[in-house]
């Protein structure tokens, strides 16, 4: 069974991460079991999300009468537990969040004072409420997600944004993603709704509670990766605003009393329900002004089409004319125009992919307050009905027939709404024929901007690929000069070349995982082969056998030559993870090389490589030492015929033998030449041209 193997898995946990530490267990385990809900039909956890966190704090103070029927870790530390923090299977905790969540929440100004009697927050908050930002890859994984996904990724220092509530009332709004204090909201909110009626439960539980938002503290979510996904994730917000129209009126329904009580919201909380009620609303409204507009309304068309789609146009053009801003000082009027111009198109995209779904939005949100009024008045069921984010993102519309058939309502009625003008006046078609051909392409459009995103590899022109080969050649100069036996086979940190050569005998777990790294790559490249590859990495991990740690962690700093830490001693976290990651990798590469031919695959394309960096140095002798020119052009013509980039690599022992005694005849016509180099330059001067002639000769 799941159950069993999660289980087994977290108990596996538990003994492989809690031998050194005080307490026995750090990873728990809860599961609820299912009863029948006779409102759904179905089996379920009681109220969803909501019953799971109420009846969590209620284990949490001791109650033993849960529906948690899988209760795994040292169930004695639960009454210690004063915060929880609440995530989505979709958002991600950055690092550090938690610990800064915790210190707002615990900070003396926000800790809730409770009135217990009435059961209401008098000052400070029992939520702190971090902003939500979509994550770089999601948003990036259709047109639509970049379009309509916004800034993504962590910058909250560039993007710490205000807030209306929080700012005038003192209270933001907690969207279900957040920490807050078990006690408090256990005593806010035990008995206060009635079942069976809260689909979104965060915006009434948070005006229950009260809620600080932190826009400087961020978590990170996924953005639904096509449009119908999007809709039904607006679909079910919509029907959970709605549910919770009572809190409105006056009189509120009451789990415990059964009756109707006073309404304990403030005006200010009751207005954040207005809003979002009015939001959902605004589809319809457009839709409505435009028919009248174009149909019955007095005055011009045209007028009554702006005025209509006023809502929908300033947001993106207040965003544009933001982003404007100063021209950055140092920055060229052609860059600086250039990201002007991809903002411009952006909200411009954006305005009217919002222009062409408008009608299909307005007939979304109308079946969503619909089936609330149904529900609630006539059936009584479906109430809590609820889908995962994977789930909506798993059966949504994936070809043109699915989208065309989802939203088939926008096309009809924009047909309707065609003949409807055409029959009462004909003079308004003109003004409304753009929006009508886009009410009519709208699940054409959807389906086109929610296409998946094929990421296509950059071909670089050749001239920029050898220039790369070549710098990756020139870099693997310094890992071989100078992580060697000195060092024990170390790099340092650093080399320096001016004012006089000095190296830098230190070296960090980062340069040491660059090491790792660039031997690997140089392996890849072919620049070295299969013996020596091996015996670098076995040299530079018996070095690190070797060296002093702390608790298994290597120091930040060490001597490479006396192979001791460097005071003052510490352990960075940085440099170990960059150790560690590097680490990952060589262990995949040296798996990968039990396999290995023993010449290596790219060994002919280094060799290359070495003679385009020995044809750059006598390219850079000749410029500089005008006797040696003749002999440096003869040298590059014998190179530059060997490394002939029309020559294939060789296949098979007897071609790699003809293709070796060709080169070392050229490295012997190298040496000859070399000779008269050092009668005709300095010998400083031609300390590249030896270095890789012998190189090559290697």
């Amino acid at each position: 069974m799941l159950l069993d193997s999660v289980t087994r898995q977290i108990e596996e946990l538990n003994a492989r991460y809690g031998a050194d530490t005080q307490r026995a267990d750090r990873f728990y385990f809860f599961h609820r079991e299912r009863l029948w809900n006779d409102g759904e039909q179905v089996w379920m956890g009681w109220e969803r999300k909501r019953g799971k966190l109420l009846e969590f704090n209620q284990l949490l103070r001791g109650a033993t009468n849960t529906s948690y029927i899988v209760q795994i870790g040292d169930l004695s530390l639960l009454s210690q537990v004063k915060y929880v923090i609440t995530l989505d299977a979709d958002t991600e905790l950055p690092i550090n969040a938690a610990r800064r969540l915790v210190g707002a929440i615990a900070h003396p100004l926000n800790c809730p004072v409770l009135d217990r009697a009435a059961r209401r927050v008098l000052a400070g908050y029992s939520i702190i409420q971090p902003r939500t930002a979509v994550t770089a890859l999601s948003a990036g994984a259709s047109r639509f997600a970049q379009i309509f996904a916004g800034d993504t990724g962590l910058d909250p220092y560039a993007t710490t944004s205000s807030d209306v509530y929080q700012d005038l009332f003192g209270a933001g709004s907690y969207v279900g993603k957040a920490i807050y204090d078990v006690e408090a909201m256990e005593t806010v909110l035990e008995g206060r709704f009635p079942p069976n009626l809260l689909l979104s439960h965060d915006l009434l539980e948070g005006a229950h509670a009260r809620v600080g938002l932190a826009t400087d503290i961020q978590l990170l979510e996924d953005f639904p990766s096509g449009y119908d996904a999007y809709t039904r994730r607006e679909h079910r917000w919509i029907r959970g605003d709605w549910q919770i129209i009572d809190w409105l009126s006056p009189r509120v329904p009451d789990e415990v009393r059964r009756v109707r009580v006073a309404n304990p919201l403030p005006l200010s909380e009751r207005l954040k329900i207005f809003d979002n009620l009015r939001r959902s609303l605004l589809p319809q409204s457009i839709v409505l002004l435009l028919l009248g507009g174009w149909t019955v309304l007095p005055g011009s068309a045209a007028v009554w089409t702006f005025i209509a789609l006023f809502p929908l146009i300033i947001p993106q053009l207040l965003t544009f004319t933001s982003e404007i801003g100063v021209h950055p000082v140092g920055e060229t009027w052609r860059a600086y125009l250039t990201v002007l111009a991809d903002a411009a198109l952006l909200n411009l995209t954006r305005a009217g992919l919002n222009l062409a779904f408008i009608l299909y939005q307005a007939v979304l949100s109308t079946d969503a307050i619909s089936r609330v009024f149904v529900r609630r008045a006539i059936t009584h069921r479906n109430l809590l009905k609820w889908s995962s984010a994977a789930t909506v993102e798993r059966r949504q519309a994936r070809t043109a027939a699915d989208y065309a058939l989802r939203m088939l309502a926008s096309p009809l009625l924009a047909t309707a709404v065609a003949v409807l003008v055409v029959w009462v006046a004909r003079a308004a078609l003109l003004v409304a024929l753009p929006l009508l051909l886009s009410w009519l392409a709208a699940p054409l459009l959807a389906y086109a901007v929610s296409l998946p995103l094929q990421t296509r590899p950059a071909q670089l022109p050749a001239a920029a690929y050898s220039a790369l080969r070549l710098t990756a050649r020139k870099l693997w100069r310094f890992y071989e000069t100078f992580a060697g036996e000195d060092d024990h086979y170390l790099p340092p940190d650093n080399y320096q070349e001016d004012p006089i050569p000095v190296i830098a005998h230190r070296t960090s777990p980062t340069n040491i995982g660059f090491l790792l790294l660039a031997t690997v790559a140089a392996y890849d490249f072919g620049y070295i082969g299969l013996r020596e590859v091996t015996e670098r990495l076995e040299q530079t991990l018996a070095t690190l056998q070797r060296l002093e740690r702390y608790r298994g962690h290597f120091y930040n700093w060490y001597d490479t030559i006396a192979q001791r830490p460097l005071r003052p001693q510490y352990v960075s976290t940085v440099d170990s993870g960059n150790l560690a990651a590097s680490l990952v990798v060589v262990k995949q590469a040296c798996l990968e090389l039990l396999d290995a031919p023993v010449v290596a695959p790219a060994a002919w394309r280094g060799i290359l490589d070495t003679l385009a960096a020995l044809d750059d140095s006598l390219h850079q002798l000749a410029s500089t030492q005008a006797a040696a020119a003749a002999t440096c052009g003869q040298l590059s013509s014998i190179a530059g015929k060997l490394g002939a980039g029309s020559q294939p690599a060789p296949v098979g022992l007897r071609a790699w033998l003809e293709r070796l005694d060709a080169l070392d005849q050229t490295c012997q016509a190298l040496a000859t030449h070399q000779a008269a180099l050092a009668r005709q330059a300095p010998v400083t001067a031609l300390a590249d041209v030896s270095y890789w002639c012998a190189r090559l000769t290697q």
